[in-house]
């Protein structure tokens, strides 16, 4: 390199591997220091900041950024280090959060100095896309085999009432519903732009497989976010007379809107993917069983069992994933499961909701004489057993006599032991964490807003402390609120939102300037501000959404373990 200008394009070309390697986060590499992550977003964002320094150190400048923009990144940074070092117990995790997050908004302040053109935006976007594309597409390939496994990723299924649902190589459906959102509006830009034939087509078809797999998320969301995004996009170019950019806005909202309707209808979710968090209230049932039954060791009997749909979804036999009744074999004593899967007895049709089947049970009597408890389960085959999601199983004591032993089931009362008394309901699953609503997950945002108003808990710590303000014992620690602005309250206090909202709002400024003016259109000051800084803030949003977890966290994310909280045997 033999001068500055050799230096600049170097540190671009990390830019560009660096947003590139954005949905691949610890795919690749982790390790830890110190009990702080490093992945190879880490090393490429790093040798991205430790080039610029170098470069403002040649040149013997100060960064060509607009002191308004420094002073509040500045700001942001000085109130979420006075947020950790106040957060009592959690300082140390807060701590490290923060230090992570300033990597990313120093990434912040490297776009702004060197990205000056609407070339230099669009390549950079383009190695973004790049990688949100390969991203999208390894989600299609899931659905196309039907699994996730396997596959480049985290390797495991997120279902919604049985359908699969995408992540592509994020650890959340909701993560890459996010990601790709934010890309999509920055990509959708860039068709504004004069560009060749075959460029054009390349990026509709990359922007095609980014948007299809957002929706294939099930993330209502990102598409609130998209549709929302792209009106204001259109309104704002319509008030500049920019009639080309405004339709375009306008007719991928409509579309997006009608194939979300589209999506929902084919596959059967209309109503409760709109009216319920995740699988929530999806799957319900109550058991009518016998108290006691008595086996004749090695013999299979039929054992009456009645049962209600109390959940919003129907138990249909006629498909790919049909439900039926099952059962574990569990200690009589300590309750643990001794055997997983039991004999499946198939309906003789679907249960609606609220309705009531009575069947015979197929049941095999273990090999030993002896006590045990029957938990009774329905399942949909290949996708969950309902003990899975938090229902209760019905519960009956079955004595195990030698074989010859005439067999029968008894209404009468429960039998000897410690466990749950037969006849009734059991908890198959005792460490199960419970999934919260998302109301109350601003429930707790809003409590922690209104005891800590000033500076909030501490960054990054709204997963280690939303379950103690539901007056929970446990909770699940991979969970976030699903709502950026609420959590940056929460965690950072009105003080850190608000300067969060004013950095958002300089940094766009010019995108909205160039909208508003009543000539021109997408210029180079669109590009350079509005795409340059979308792109910045989709980053800082998934920073904030995403757990800032040590390399044990991510070690065992990449095992498959995510925000499901019981990572259950796979029915059927």
């Amino acid at each position: 390199m033999k001068g500055p200008g050799a230096l600049e394009r170097w540190i671009l070309i990390s830019l560009g591997v660096t947003l590139a390697l954005l949905p691949f986060e610890s795919l690749l590499f982790a390790t830890s220091i110190g009990g702080v992550a490093i992945t190879e977003l880490e090393i490429a964002t790093d040798v991205t900041l430790l080039l610029w320094a170098g470069l403002v150190w040649r040149e013997r400048r100060l960064p060509s950024i607009p002191k308004l923009v420094l002073l509040l990144v500045a700001a942001l940074i000085v109130v979420s280090i006075a947020s950790a070092s106040l957060a009592g117990p959690l300082a140390a995790p807060a701590l490290r959060f923060v230090a992570r997050s300033i990597t990313f908004w120093c990434l912040f302040l490297v776009m702004a100095d060197l990205v000056r053109t609407p070339g230099t935006a669009g390549r950079l976007i383009a190695c973004a896309l790049t990688g949100a594309g390969i991203s999208a597409a390894v989600g299609w390939l899931a659905i196309l085999r039907g699994t996730s496994e396997g596959l480049l990723g985290f390797g495991r299924d997120f279902t919604v009432a049985g359908t699969l649902r995408v992540a592509g190589t994020f650890d959340y459906p909701n993560t890459a519903a996010m990601a790709w959102e934010a890309l999509l509006l920055v990509g959708l830009a860039l068709v504004m732009l004069p560009l060749r034939a075959s460029t054009r087509a390349a990026l509709v078809a990359v922007l095609l497989v980014i948007a299809s797999a957002m929706l294939l998320t099930f993330s209502r969301g990102a598409v609130l976010g998209a549709v929302s995004g792209l009106a204001v996009i259109s309104v704002l170019a319509a008030r500049s007379r920019q009639r080309w950019p405004a339709l375009l806005a306008a007719g991928s909202a409509a579309v997006l809107v009608i194939a979300t309707v589209g999506l929902q209808l084919a596959v059967a979710l209309p109503v409760a993917r709109l009216t319920a968090d995740g699988e929530n209230g999806f799957y319900g049932a109550t058991y009518q069983v016998p108290a006691e039954i008595s086996l004749p060791a090695r013999t299979a009997t039929d054992v009456p069992v009645t049962l209600t749909n109390t959940g919003t979804a129907t138990w249909s036999t006629d498909t790919g994933t049909p439900f039926a009744l099952g059962y574990h074999w569990l200690d009589v004593e300590t309750g643990a499961v001794t055997v997983l899967d039991g004999v499946r007895t198939h309906l003789p049709a679907a249960v609606r909701p609220g309705e009531t089947r009575s069947l015979d049970a197929r049941v095999e009597a273990p090999r030993s004489p002896g006590r045990y408890q029957l938990a009774w389960d329905v399942v949909r085959e290949g996708v969950t057993w309902f003990s899975e999601k938090g229902v209760p199983g019905g519960a009956s004591t079955v004595v195990v006599g030698a074989a010859g032993t005439p067999g029968q089931a008894s209404a009468g009362s429960a039998g000897q032991g410690t466990g749950t008394p037969a006849g009734g309901s059991v908890v198959i699953w005792p460490d199960l964490l419970p999934v919260p609503q998302r109301t109350e997950l601003w429930s707790a945002a809003l409590t922690m807003v209104a005891q800590q108003p000033l500076l909030g808990i501490g960054p990054g710590t709204y997963r280690l402390a939303y379950g103690q303000y539901l007056g929970w014992e446990r909770w699940d620690e991979r969970i976030h609120s699903n709502q950026l602005y609420l959590e940056l309250a929460a965690t950072t206090g009105i003080v850190g939102l608000a300067v969060f909202l004013a950095l958002a709002g300089v940094s766009m400024r010019p995108a909205a300037r160039s909208l508003l003016a009543r000539w021109g259109g997408p210029t180079g000051t669109l590009q350079t501000g509005k795409l340059q800084i979308r792109l910045v803030a989709s980053q800082c949003a998934q920073e904030f959404q995403r757990v800032a977890a040590d390399a044990g966290t991510l070690h065992r994310q990449r095992r498959g373990i995510e925000s499901d909280p019981h990572a259950a045997v796979p029915a059927g």
